[in-house]
């Protein structure tokens, strides 16, 4: 309306009120994700594709071990993948961001002895995680067969909305400053270390993806309890008027 002359006021827009998103993400408790061990690790998914009952527990544990998004772990490539240092290039991802994401010496193992089972040469360009048709698998194809191992898991009904994949990449977060604070590191330098890990631009999205379970509470405030000893002096009986 300003550009046809007409006097209206714009208000601008970094004062408009922000509506928080009040959605929970669902995180995995440490039995559940051994519930679904167990389950994935027997599991027939489908007869069609001979591979399955190695992909779906070789990608369900790299998306928890180190909490890549869906489709950065379905885009790898066998080249992505260092064997030998145990370490993933997550290239160009979201927010254009090429990343270096170190495995556990557990999750390496488990990688060499997926490559070894899938007959891969891991010098040649090729998927990762290849569909029946050799291409690029679909997430979408990937949630339905997970939705059906946590079905089998006991975590939810056939009636259930969550979990979704993603909350494995959530629980990744929680479960790896629980870790890292159990360990007596610091809970300001265990953010910034886990920013920098899942490939955020600022540490506000690295906290929006934690959310603390009641024993994970705990272990966080029993870490931090020495840091406000006295600045709030205990208060006498007869003080309290």
């Amino acid at each position: 309306m300003n550009t046809l002359e007409f006097n209206f006021y714009v208000f601008p827009k970094n004062e408009f009120v922000k509506i928080r998103d009040n959605f929970a993400p669902y995180i995995f408790t440490h039995k559940e994700m051994s519930n679904i061990w167990a389950i994935v690790d027997t599991l027939c998914l489908a007869e069609n594709s001979e591979h399955d009952n190695l992909i779906y527990p070789m990608l369900l544990r790299m998306l928890y071990g180190c909490g890549l998004r869906i489709n950065e772990a379905l885009t790898l490539h066998k080249t992505d993948i260092n064997l030998e240092n145990g370490v993933i290039t997550v290239n160009k991802a979201k927010n254009n961001i090429t990343r270096i994401v170190p495995m556990s010496e557990t999750l390496t193992d488990y990688c060499r002895n997926y490559a070894k089972k899938m007959t891969f040469n891991m010098k040649i360009e090729g998927h990762f995680y290849p569909a029946p048709d050799t291409q690029k698998y679909k997430s979408k194809t990937i949630l339905n067969n997970f939705r059906r191992i946590l079905l089998k898991a006991g975590i939810i009904s056939s009636e259930s909305v969550h979990p979704r994949i993603h909350d494995l990449r959530h629980t990744f977060a929680v479960h790896s400053l629980e870790k890292m604070v159990s360990q007596g590191q610091d809970i300001y330098s265990a953010l910034p270390m886990l920013q920098t890990y899942m490939g955020h631009r600022d540490i506000i999205s690295t906290e929006q993806y934690l959310r603390l379970s009641s024993d994970t509470y705990g272990i966080i405030i029993n870490s931090t309890a020495e840091m406000y000893q006295g600045v709030f002096p205990e208060v006498n009986e007869d003080e309290r008027i």
